[in-house]
């Protein structure tokens, strides 16, 4: 059976105005308009932002770092040479990480909700539930996957 970070729907709190509300995202059961295999990885760390928001990667750190304590720890390695992105791609932003493995292939997944339809939706009824919008699919292996874990959280 695979091991998986998430199941089902996250929970998110957004403080508005000293109150805060919850909702539920509802993660995409399919539907990613890519699927990519990866054998590298580089995180640039920036003061609010690494392709992944600096409130993504709070949101996200305890399910991760459990996760990681599940698969075992990332062996330290020597970075590959990084090529960077191709000239006119940019790369998307993502809210939600969710991750899975079975033996030595592991699923990296990135999903984005909308913030401003979430307040709307909350406005209106007393339990908000927004559906996610899938953005990419990884393949790894899995010493590659706990190694990206490990670089989202370094200092």
């Amino acid at each position: 059976m695979p091991e998986s970070v998430l199941d089902g729907c996250l929970s998110v709190s957004k403080s508005e105005q000293q109150n805060e509300i919850r909702l539920e995202i509802r993660l995409p059961q399919g539907g990613y308009g890519k699927t990519m295999y990866f054998n590298r990885l580089r995180v640039e760390h920036e003061p609010e932002f690494c392709v992944l928001p600096r409130l993504t990667l709070e949101h996200n750190q305890k399910a991760l770092l459990e996760y990681l304590g599940r698969s075992g720890s990332a062996k330290l390695k020597t970075p590959l040479a990084w090529q960077g992105t191709l000239p006119g791609q940019t790369p998307g932003v993502a809210d939600i990480i969710s991750m899975a493995y079975r033996e030595d292939m592991a699923e990296t997944c990135f999903c984005v909700f909308s913030m401003t339809v979430a307040s709307g939706q909350r406005r209106t009824t007393s339990t908000a539930t927004v559906d996610a919008q899938p953005l990419a699919l990884l393949r790894s292996s899995v010493e590659l996957q706990r190694q990206l874990i490990a670089s989202l959280y370094e200092q």
